[in-house]
């Protein structure tokens, strides 16, 4: 499984999973591709926003694809992105499944991402601390993250 960026070159191999309201409105999108079938399974976009962060606001994995390493695949390479500019984090908010577990947060844990504490969140309004408990922010700071070895 491999990251590549989409654009004008590729975009049609990733039409049916990336929704066109997300490709429209979005600074960096990425795809996955699993190496044998030359199969799009997956996209990624992210946001630049303006306090130097990138937002990841959109991440799918087809269904038969999951578990396999697509989602790795696509926040290793945007890491790798934002490690080569003036980015200095990662930022993943996200509702929290109430029945089958987390598996984007284990996924981001797995990336080196960490949970925040919310406090300079004011993209949501929360209107009670219940609901704030079923969001959860990770973030990833770009200047403490190196290629890890076999990348």
């Amino acid at each position: 499984m491999f990251g590549v960026l989409i654009g004008e070159e590729n975009e049609d191999m990733f039409l049916g999973i990336i929704p066109a309201d997300i490709k429209e409105s979005v600074d960096v999108a990425i795809g996955a591709v699993d190496e044998e079938t030359d199969t799009a399974c997956g996209v990624l976009s992210a946001e630049a926003l303006e306090n130097g962060e990138l937002m990841i606001n959109f991440i799918y994995v087809e269904e038969e694809w999951r578990n396999k390493g697509a989602a790795k695949a696509m926040i290793r390479l945007l890491q790798e992105i934002a490690a080569g500019t003036d980015r200095t984090g990662i930022t993943c908010g996200h509702w929290i499944p109430k029945d089958d577990g987390d598996p984007l947060n284990m996924v981001l844990n797995a990336c080196g991402f960490y949970d925040d504490d919310h406090s300079d969140d004011d993209k949501f309004d929360f209107e009670a601390e219940a609901e704030r408990e079923k969001y959860m922010k990770k973030i990833f700071i770009v200047q403490s993250w190196s290629t890890p070895a076999g990348f």
